[in-house]
């Protein structure tokens, strides 16, 4: 299963899986810059915090509501254009299956019941490949998800080191 991600291919779910640990952790280490650099300012400014310090701190709050309310808003539309799609695969690979294993069942000569067979591992296939689309697009919510937040958060640690 191939699909285009920032310009690459990827071929396996663990390599999206990584993309999206090692997006984590370049958010994790710009959080925790721009956390270092902020209780430093607070400590200097200590009871008169200048204007800018002022207005940093007033920042602070500001973005941490609203880069939430972009992830959840990204997450929110990834669901609704993911969801109606696998729950329709679900149900359709559940009839097919139900109906494999019944013709399977009521087969009267080796030969219906070995193309029967053939036909239920067909669909025991879709559906094993239909687990693996909701592991990509379980992936790609948590990617829509954690995009704001680790723009914000490199954005910060860039802005904040150069102060």
């Amino acid at each position: 299963m191939a699909y285009v991600r920032n310009g690459s291919y990827v071929f396996n779910p663990f390599f999206s899986w990584s993309e999206l640990a090692d997006k984590t952790g370049e958010m994790m280490v710009a959080s925790a810059q721009v956390i270092q650099h902020r209780t430093g300012m607070m400590a200097i400014a200590g009871t008169t915090p200048s204007l800018n310090v002022q207005h940093e701190f007033r920042l602070m709050g500001e973005e941490k509501l609203e880069v939430m309310a972009e992830s959840m808003q990204a997450m929110a539309l990834q669901m609704m254009t993911v969801n109606p799609m696998l729950g329709l695969r679900a149900f359709e690979l559940m009839m097919k299956s139900s109906t494999a294993m019944l013709l399977l069942v009521t087969s009267t000569t080796l030969s219906q019941s070995l193309n029967q067979q053939a036909k239920l591992a067909k669909v025991l296939t879709e559906s094993a490949n239909a687990n693996s689309e909701l592991s990509q697009s379980a992936m790609e919510i948590a990617h829509h998800g954690l995009e704001p937040i680790h723009t914000r958060a490199t954005f910060n640690a860039k802005r904040l080191s150069k102060i």
